[in-house]
């Protein structure tokens, strides 16, 4: 396995030197323009420039602003969100109410201009539902399965061209035209992915996938033009245009940057099983976070394989917090998890240790052949 390096990840909130009186907006009309100077952004990639600001009810989200010309710096900034004033480039603030919020801002430019502005936000209970990126597997029973990735037409709203490619390493870096009647998808009330003569809400993009290995994909508009999807969790930062994942017999695991799309613990690992080292290896400890299908109780448990292949006795787990609820957690020592692979199961009732979470195999450490998550701490 590939060295290790766990970081500690954390809000970082930079307050201007500088007051700014705060304007109070009267009305709720977005005052927002396109020529505003101003691009707001979540920490989870959600910007005001690519689409709507996607963010999580009842989580500390954090909020920055930048400047979208390269001539002039933001000096300083006042924000208005749910009543509540906040000063600086960066802020975090806890979303109260579901739905649309409207955030006001005021700036102040280095070149000693000014900019007041309302920005929309959409308040959701679980901002994974909000990813501009959706997908479907259908197993072709044939080694092979057939995914359909869907593309938000959110974010393609002020393109005017009416021909979509698709790129990457899914076609060996091969352009490829989408079919006019893959252009208007909708995801029905059953769930499912459903191709409709109207609008739609989504592009589609259907491919088949047997090779297990990491892959991308990008959406291209006006012949050359990646889109856009930043917030999803699919997306690396230094490219918003491309999305990665990781395929495994079947299972799709996105692999941005974000793969949560939510602020949790742990430095290392995906939307299912994290993990945090505090410390050094030898006195030191690692935090394991497992997700759980529901929300966590007190019944929910971890096993760990020991070295004869055997399983201990179930352990309860801990809760993360209340802005965590499907979340558990242990904490082990460091020197108990370093240099070896260590197997781990966990599952919600500890009065049916037999039965695990499904949130389980959806972990990109999960292991199809021995039915665990399966991990190696190196020296670092």
């Amino acid at each position: 396995m590939k060295r290790i390096i766990i970081m500690v990840i954390g809000l970082l909130f930079l307050v201007a030197c500088e007051r700014v009186d705060f304007i109070e907006f009267q009305g709720t009309e977005i005052a927002q323009t396109k020529s505003s100077r101003i691009m707001v952004k979540s920490f989870a990639g959600y910007n005001s420039k690519s689409g709507t600001i996607y963010v999580q009810q009842g989580i500390v989200t954090g909020i920055k602003i930048e400047s979208t010309d390269p001539a002039v710096d933001i000096v300083s900034a006042a924000w208005k969100v749910e009543g509540i004033n906040y000063e600086g480039t960066q802020v975090a603030h806890k979303f109260k109410s579901l739905g649309e919020t409207i955030v006001s801002i005021a700036v102040k430019f280095s070149d000693g201009t000014k900019e007041d502005n309302q920005f929309l936000f959409q308040s959701v209970v679980d901002l994974s539902t909000a990813d501009p990126v959706k997908y479907f597997v259908t197993d072709n029973k044939d080694g092979s399965w057939t995914v359909l990735f869907l593309f938000s037409k959110e974010r393609l709203k002020t393109v005017s061209d009416t021909i979509f490619y698709y790129d990457g390493l899914v076609t060996d870096w091969k352009k490829k035209v989408i079919p006019s009647e893959d252009k208007s998808y909708v995801i029905n009330t059953n769930g499912q992915a459903e191709r409709i003569s109207d609008i739609g809400k989504y592009i589609g993009v259907s491919l088949v996938l047997k090779e297990r290995g990491l892959y991308n994909i990008a959406l291209i508009h006006s012949e050359t033009n990646w889109t856009d999807l930043s917030g999803s969790s699919f997306i690396k930062e230094e490219n918003p245009g491309l999305a990665w994942f990781f395929f495994d017999n079947g299972v799709i695991t996105p692999s941005g940057d974000n793969p949560t799309g939510e602020v949790l613990p742990g430095a290392a690992g995906d939307n299912y099983f994290r993990f945090e080292q505090i410390g050094d290896n030898i006195g030191g400890k690692t935090v394991l976070y497992f997700k759980l299908d529901n929300s966590f109780t007190a019944d929910a448990f971890v096993v760990q394989e020991l070295d004869g292949g055997t399983y201990s006795e179930p352990k309860s787990l801990i809760p993360v917090s209340e802005e965590f609820p499907n979340w558990g957690k242990i904490e082990m020592p460091t020197i108990d998890l370093v240099g070896k692979v260590s197997g781990f199961r966990y599952g919600p009732d500890l009065k049916n240790p037999e039965k695990f979470s499904e949130n389980m195999k959806k972990s990109f450490f999960f292991d199809e052949f021995f039915q665990k998550l399966r991990f190696s701490l190196l020296n670092i």
